[in-house]
């Protein structure tokens, strides 16, 4: 099991550097990655989209979150995203 929550952590990771290159903003530093985007309406359509290709990521909206997050959490039954 720790194997498995290294590669996890080590994903989570990667994401939040890819997303700092893209200038998306980021917070945290555990495997559940949180891509801060702006407007409900833009949040809503990045989750969708990323859901046709197979990823689930739920927007978090006010009153949970100040601002609307894209939040994505790895599939651990998802290797191809490593």
């Amino acid at each position: 099991m720790a194997a498995e929550r290294d590669n996890l952590q080590q994903l989570g990771s990667r994401l939040r550097e890819r997303f700092r290159e893209l200038g998306i903003e980021t917070d945290g530093d555990s495997h559940i990655v949180p891509a801060i985007l702006g407007p409900d309406a833009l949040a809503l359509e990045k989750a969708a989209l990323l859901r046709t290709h197979g990823i689930l990521a739920l927007p978090v909206r006010p009153p949970t979150v100040p601002e609307i997050h894209l939040v994505y959490a790895f599939p651990a039954c998802r290797p191809d995203l490593g």
